[in-house]
């Protein structure tokens, strides 16, 4: 059966903002995240996650499908899911902000994995991209506007990780992906009701100028890691906390 998460976004701390106003960026301290249909019997370690994560950019803009993905893309009906707070904070920069394009959520439609091993309700009108790799399933929905991303990860670990080991991975996945970028700024980890661990990180794009602001949330499930991220233009990030809360807490991974 599923189990119901509860996730709660939470905005970049003062002192990261006072810090980021000071010397222009911040970087997070070294060390997001879940497994393809043919990965369920034998995958990777966990360090492997860290290792083959595409950039922001990449994630932003378009992203080419592998050529060894496994997951196949099936919709389902629309479902409400459960709420959750996501009020958050971008990071104060001396760049000048364009504004970005508007994001567009449309109906929430249900995804369920060939494989069964998760589901989540994601915008319909986003743009589903399979880039999984033979250890890891990895799917990114992206918004027409391209400033706006919602990413699944799934691999197996048979290792139980303590929570200190799954914030070091989300740690390590956020730094990688998102840590070059200009006016980076990154919040401490934040244990959830779930059990999950929350890591909140800003930046801005290179090319619009604009600032962004991510979630992550990492969590293991028998032996199951999964990293559940987005980022959007923080000055739209107040308007879609209704949505976002519906998406991220309807996503369920399978026991």
């Amino acid at each position: 059966m599923f189990r119901t998460l509860r996730r709660t976004t939470a905005p970049l701390s003062a002192a990261v903002l006072l810090s980021l106003a000071a010397c222009g960026g911040g970087q997070a301290t070294a060390p997001k995240p879940t497994v393809a249909a043919t990965v369920a019997a034998t995958v990777a370690p966990a360090a492997t996650v860290a290792a083959t994560v595409a950039p922001a950019a990449t994630i932003a803009a378009t992203v080419a499908p592998a050529a060894t993905a496994a997951a196949t893309a099936a919709a389902a009906a629309t479902e409400a899911p459960a709420e959750a707070n996501t009020t958050a904070e971008a990071p104060a920069t001396t760049a000048e902000a364009i504004p970005a394009e508007p994001v567009v959520i449309g109906d929430l439609v249900t995804y369920k994995d060939k494989a069964d091993l998760f589901q989540i309700d994601a915008p319909q009108n986003w743009t589903l991209e399979d880039v999984s790799t033979t250890d890891t399933l990895r799917l990114i929905w992206s918004a027409p506007s391209k400033t706006a991303a919602l990413i699944v990860e799934i691999f197996s670990d048979t290792k139980t990780n303590t929570p200190e080991d799954l914030t070091s991975l989300l740690q390590k996945y956020v730094d990688k992906n998102f840590s070059s970028e200009p006016d980076f700024a990154v919040n401490s980890p934040k244990t959830q009701t779930d059990g999950s661990v929350l890591i909140t990180w800003a930046f801005t794009d290179k090319g619009t100028k604009t600032k962004l602001l991510g979630n992550a949330f990492i969590e293991q499930r028998g032996t199951k890691v999964s990293v559940l991220s987005y980022f959007m233009p923080s000055d739209q990030v107040e308007g879609f906390k209704d949505q976002t809360s519906k998406i991220l807490n309807s996503y369920k991974i399978t026991p």
